[in-house]
């Protein structure tokens, strides 16, 4: 069992060993360090906010910032998109390899009349 009075006293010992100037300076640090990441979350939400724009599921009352059952919506729309783009670019060979076929029988075809 701990004894909060022995703990109240060590954190008062460890804090009498600095100075009341140090102490302000650790809290301003603290205060600068957290408007930091605040700036950076809101920053990261406007940039995840313009992906779901762009993915077309900002307004579907999706749970955007976070993961939800171990899963992110906004991650498995864009792996579906990502995957359309893939498909597309093999259906994009695969036309131009029947294009080249097609004018190769066409050839053979002119030749053979």
């Amino acid at each position: 069992m701990i004894n909060t009075n022995q703990t109240t006293t060590q954190n008062e010992k460890q804090y009498e060993e600095h100075t009341a100037e140090f102490l302000a300076d650790l809290c301003r640090l603290k205060d600068r360090s957290l408007a930091m990441v605040r700036r950076e979350l809101k920053e990261a939400k406007e940039v995840i906010d313009v992906i779901a724009d762009k993915l077309d599921i900002n307004d579907k009352g999706l749970y955007l910032y976070g993961l939800i059952d171990g899963h992110s919506r906004i991650v498995e729309k864009m792996d579906e998109f990502f995957n359309r783009a893939g498909d597309k670019v093999k259906l994009k060979k695969r036309l131009e390899e029947l294009e080249n076929e097609n004018v190769v029988l066409r050839s053979v075809l002119r030749g053979a009349k």
